[in-house]
């Protein structure tokens, strides 16, 4: 399921060591090249209302054209956010700004790209290991790594829509204390909100 992260106010950026997204397209220089980082920030948030937009429009008209533009939103949106982590690192809150941040994550989450994903979950363990991220943002994209590996995830966050229930979780004692600590609310009280419907899953997605 795609959630939006809470905003958060921590500072800094975390920078590639040895893994790095891939390149983008060649002879293109992305446009936040040039612009900076402030530019970066307000585009990410333009992103992030972009994909909120379309995904509010799909879910409440079912419509195949209406689908296709919600791809394409986050398709575009998964290409302009691998060109501002090329340049810039993953954009923590101290980078970009609590809800530019946010939406990063958002649309990380969103993408159909898991190598992308993947790359940038790495990126952001850099920053969390620092200091210079929350781990709440962090924990959604390291779960969504996890599931599409086929491996447990760590959290708890992504939900099966067919069940309605946690994909499988490495350690769920741990994922307790771990959710308390970054302010998620239990796993029983999660998925009683998933089964009472008091909490949508995206019924666009068939993983998180």
């Amino acid at each position: 399921m795609i959630a939006t992260p809470p905003s958060t106010g921590s500072t800094g950026t975390a920078t590639a060591t040895s893994d790095t997204p891939p390149s983008g397209a060649p002879g293109r220089t992305p446009a936040v090249v040039t612009a900076g980082i402030g530019k970066a920030g307000a585009l990410l948030q333009a992103m992030g209302l972009a994909e909120r937009n379309a995904h509010a429009t799909a879910c409440r008209i079912p419509a195949v054209h209406l689908m296709v533009q919600l791809r394409e939103v986050r398709r575009a949106n998964a290409e302009q956010l691998r060109e501002i982590v090329e340049v810039h690192g993953w954009p923590t809150p101290g980078l970009v700004g609590p809800q530019a941040a946010a939406d990063a994550v958002r649309i990380l989450l969103a993408c159909d790209d898991p190598g992308l994903q993947i790359c940038c979950r790495n990126l952001m363990r850099l920053a969390l290991d620092s200091g210079e991220l929350p781990e709440i943002l962090y924990a959604y994209v390291a779960d969504t790594c996890d599931v599409a590996l086929s491996i447990p995830q760590t959290y708890g966050t992504q939900v099966n829509p067919r069940t309605l229930r946690p994909y499988p979780i490495k350690d769920r004692e741990a994922a307790e204390r771990m959710r308390a600590d970054i302010g998620l609310v239990p796993l029983d009280q999660q998925t009683g909100s998933y089964l009472s419907g008091a909490a949508a899953v995206p019924a666009d997605q068939s993983r998180p």
